[in-house]
């Protein structure tokens, strides 16, 4: 769904990074230094889908 759509049209809010619960204690787990702070865009998505999968 991801890779196939426009990413705005999606209306996703999607930075490289993933919140992540571990032991009750919510964190962020950056997946690119500074990713939470990067957006992913159609031009970078495949990255981002690389990254996560």
């Amino acid at each position: 769904m991801l890779l196939e759509n426009d990413i705005h049209q999606l209306g996703l809010d999607l930075t490289f990074s993933l919140d992540a619960s571990e032991f009750g204690v919510n964190k962020v787990i950056e997946l690119i230094t500074n990713g939470s702070t990067i957006a992913v865009t159609n031009e970078n998505k495949h990255e981002y889908v690389r990254l996560v999968c």
